[in-house]
């Protein structure tokens, strides 16, 4: 008890000193944490998302990885269409299984709304808590973290806006929800999924299709698009419009295999392949004399993952390097205030304190100071993700959260203690030598 009385005395006596020492641990040891939380939290989603995909098609004005990340990720600006046609010629090749065209550009409320067949929802093993899968232009499925974020359920109705925010609202066309998908852990989670001619009859595409739910409601609402009128039904299902080797391969078109005619585009296509084995072989057809680009999910998540590292294990230095510091003027303080204080300490000796004692008061010390900052670091690292998560949407994309515990932040914070406690060890030992009667003369 005296020990402990006499550990908070000596804080308090220099409380700026000891604060700043608290504040420099606890910098080291957030960056540290926000770092691990920030590595193993992409590191699972990038692994996640890529594996329901075996490779993305796309414009060659674009880059694989860009390919990549708006096509899987969702995490980057859609790179130029192609046109709608080239779904045919991607299906007809043998390794192909399936081809799900997607066509991007809008988004509401940060959420980006992909115009998509409905089996993108089973690609991304989703499954619905509310409502079903949308059988019509648009009718929006949306994913668990849209319906959060945004506020919305079944029969509830929104409008798109350019880009991934802050673009113009297409309020003329609502969409209306038709199916909330539950919690998956994957990007599924915060998309807006509805037919791809959703995407061309917002942006003034011509196509055959049926009437929207508006239109169903209340007529026309004297924007024509150019679309042609006079359908009542809904659209069926959407299913195989070209199947080859005995059903072996499909393509996804649209409703009840109707195939459109350019200028139609999408943005993307999503490629599901016989066997993975034939990956390599499709990437290096499409890459060299077609019109196309292709990469694999996989590979370039692994390489965005590398890059990532690379400034990663710079500032996990610079973290280290803030701890290393905060345990070094520990130990310089407490050096100091050794000699400064041998007096005090001999006169406890002297007083009946014991060696353990005034052992443990330096030693308490350095433990608490390192304590504290472990303590505030902790919090700070997991503030950090979560400040980055809401104010970023491509952190977002990659499911980041700082309400997620690490194992390894167990061994940050231990290792913090222990630096500081490895500080506080000289002075402690050299106050538990200290020689009452020389000391007490010398002072004297």
């Amino acid at each position: 008890m005296i020990a402990i009385k006499l550990i908070w005395a000596n804080l308090a006596a220099r409380p700026l000193t000891a604060a700043l020492y608290v504040v420099i641990l606890a910098l080291g040891v957030a960056a540290a944490v926000a770092l691990l939380l920030f590595s193993s939290q992409s590191e699972r989603r990038l692994e996640r998302d890529a594996r329901y995909i075996d490779a993305v098609v796309g414009s060659k004005a674009s880059s694989p990885l860009q390919l990549v990340l708006a096509g899987v990720f969702h995490a980057d600006n859609p790179p130029p269409n192609i046109p709608f046609a080239a779904i045919a010629e991607i299906a007809a090749d043998p390794r192909v299984k399936r081809v799900i065209p997607i066509a991007l550009g809008d988004s509401v409320r940060g959420f980006r709304i992909v115009g998509a067949p409905p089996e993108i929802i089973a690609l991304y093993e989703g499954r619905f808590a509310a409502g079903g899968p949308y059988a019509a232009s648009f009718e929006a499925v949306i994913g668990a973290d849209v319906a959060r974020a945004a506020g919305l359920g079944v029969g509830d109705s929104f409008s798109g806006a350019h880009g991934l925010g802050g673009g113009h609202e297409h309020g003329d066309r609502p969409y209306v929800v038709v199916g909330v998908l539950a919690q998956t852990g994957a990007v599924v989670d915060r998309l807006v999924l509805t037919p791809v001619e959703s995407v061309w009859d917002v942006h003034g595409v011509a196509h055959d299709h049926e009437q929207t739910p508006g239109e169903q409601a209340g007529g026309s609402s004297g924007h024509h698009h150019g679309h042609r009128d006079g359908h009542a039904q809904r659209s069926e299902d959407v299913e195989a419009a070209q199947t080859q080797s005995g059903g072996a391969q499909s393509v996804i078109f649209g409703p009840r295999g109707r195939q459109s005619a350019p200028p139609q585009e999408v943005t993307l296509l999503l490629v599901d392949l016989v066997s993975p084995m034939g990956a390599e072989g499709l990437l290096r057809d499409l890459n060299g004399a077609s019109p196309f680009l292709a990469a694999r999910p996989a590979a370039e998540a692994m390489r965005l993952y590398r890059l990532m590292g690379v400034g990663g294990q710079v500032l996990q230095a610079f973290a280290f390097i803030l701890i290393g510091a905060a345990a070094a003027s520990v130990f310089v303080t407490l050096f100091s205030a050794l000699r400064e204080r041998r007096g005090e300490i001999a006169l406890l000796r002297a007083m009946g304190a014991t060696r353990g004692t005034v052992f443990s008061v330096l030693m308490g010390q350095g433990v608490v100071i390192a304590a504290l900052g472990a303590a505030l670091g902790l919090l700070g690292g997991h503030g950090l993700i979560e400040i980055l998560a809401r104010s970023s949407e491509q952190a977002a994309a990659f499911g980041l959260s700082g309400a997620l515990f690490h194992p390894g932040e167990i061994l940050i914070a231990l290792g913090s203690v222990a630096a500081g406690a490895l500080a506080a060890l000289p002075a402690s030992i050299g106050a538990y030598r200290t020689n009452i009667a020389r000391t007490l003369s010398e002072t004297g």
